[in-house]
């Protein structure tokens, strides 16, 4: 690898981009879909379904997001572990 092909694959837009195409085709977000949102869709509401579809979408992946950003900074401030000395 080159030093330019290094800061690519380093910079956080790649690593992003990376994340997405690996867990995009995840088929658990199907199977929230079709077993979580209907219940929360009321068709005689007032708004359309496709927009209360996108709300919960919207709201999901956002929540989502946050969790795993705050996870991943928390992870930073978790002490290595100390290696022991042996005793004899």
């Amino acid at each position: 690898m080159t030093a330019s092909e290094d800061a690519l694959a380093s910079s956080p837009g790649w690593i992003a981009l990376k994340g997405t195409v690996i867990s995009g085709p995840n088929s658990k977000v199907l199977l929230l879909y079709f077993s979580l949102f209907p219940q929360f869709i009321d068709s005689a509401a007032g708004w359309p379904v496709v927009v209360q579809t996108g709300l919960l979408g919207t709201i999901h992946v956002t929540s989502c997001a946050l969790v795993y950003l705050a996870v991943g900074l928390l992870s930073r401030t978790v002490p290595k572990p100390v290696p022991r000395l042996r005793e004899s």
